[in-house]
């Protein structure tokens, strides 16, 4: 583990080293490369590699040249002020994001039929080996006759995103479903509790042998209802009460006639 962390930082370092960001100010994409001594010289003349040779921080400003490549993906062709580089016979491509020159191992110059290049050489000669630069064309032509060999490429294509948004769009109302049907589940208890309230106040106050008086409103009748009453007297004590007053009654009604008589 602590090998294979080594050798990637090492690569990082190589690659950092040989990296030059002065040279993605003057990328720019053309249909194609010089193809004789006159338009080369036009495009180096244009393209000005020697003003910003001098100023660049990434090589000598002898080693800092104008190129005329593909890119990355092999699908167009740029021209690019880069610091060269020694190719042991193979093409070269611009690599946009490491900002340098790469070879191209599985394209072995070498190995050409015509304009065979040697086992080394430097990276502006580059134009002199066309068919490096053919390349960029082998690489399209291959991309254009495989969509016109499966037109239903497109068609599948289309109708996978189509179906990912079907079912996002199922998922989501499937979800709001549920989220509507908790949320009025969830507010039923509480409404049959407001409903049943007050059934459960008169149960109460029936129980304990109060009633709300149907004219006054609650808080009212609440009020009422706090006041202390006052103790009725028993039965007995009354019949009790009422005896004594006729014992009196009939006490005076005697005693009337002799004080009447003394008179």
């Amino acid at each position: 583990m602590e090998f294979t962390l080594i050798v990637l930082l090492l690569q990082l370092a190589v690659v950092s080293s040989k990296s030059c960001l002065e040279s993605v100010s003057t990328l720019s994409y053309v249909p194609s490369c010089p193809d004789n001594e006159e338009d080369l010289s036009k495009a180096v003349q244009k393209k000005q590699c020697k003003h910003l040779a001098n100023v660049q921080s990434c090589t000598k400003p002898e080693d800092f040249r104008y190129h005329c490549i593909p890119n990355s993906w092999l699908n167009a062709t740029v021209e690019v002020c880069v610091p060269v580089i020694f190719s042991q016979g193979y093409c070269i491509k611009f690599d946009e994001g490491g900002s340098q020159l790469q070879e191209m191992y599985d394209e072995d110059c070498t190995n050409f039929t015509r304009n065979k290049c040697p086992t080394r050489f430097i990276s502006s000669d580059l134009m002199q080996y066309k068919q490096c630069n053919i390349i960029i064309k082998k690489q399209t032509t291959h991309w254009r006759e495989s969509q016109e060999n499966n037109p239903t490429n497109t068609m599948m294509i289309l109708a996978i995103v189509f179906g990912v948004l079907l079912i996002l769009l199922l998922v989501s109302l499937f979800t709001w479903q549920l989220y509507s049907r908790y949320r009025i589940n969830d507010a039923e208890p509480a409404q049959n509790l407001e409903e049943e309230m007050p059934d459960q106040l008169l149960v109460c106050q029936e129980q304990s042998g109060i009633r709300q008086s149907p004219s006054l409103p609650l808080e009212l009748s609440n009020e009422t209802e706090t006041l202390p009453l006052e103790p009725e007297e028993p039965v007995e004590e009354k019949e009790r009460i009422y005896l004594s007053s006729i014992h009196r009654e009939e006490s005076s009604d005697e005693e009337m006639p002799l004080s009447l008589a003394q008179d």
